[in-house]
């Protein structure tokens, strides 16, 4: 399996980014442009949660599952 490691700091406080990720409708607002990102399901952010969403790479569509991994005060994992 491919692994794509990538870490950043942000100025804002602990819990502002906390509570940012802890919301599924941020999902659309990570995905980078000029994907087009449907958010079929998405459980609240925890240990296990999933979310399902399909990418659109222009007119092909791209089924996508992410698994979050080791949810603490730190941070968290996504596998996708």
């Amino acid at each position: 399996m491919a692994r794509f490691t990538y870490r950043f700091t942000l100025p804002a406080p602990v819990a502002a980014v906390r509570a940012f990720h802890h919301d599924p409708s941020v999902l659309r607002k990570l995905s980078p442009p000029p994907l087009f990102v449907q958010v079929r399901q998405a459980e609240p952010l925890g240990e296990g949660s999933r979310a399902d969403l399909t990418m659109w790479f222009g007119p092909i569509p791209v089924r996508w599952r992410v698994v979050h991994h080791g949810v603490g005060p730190g941070g968290f994992t996504d596998q996708q």
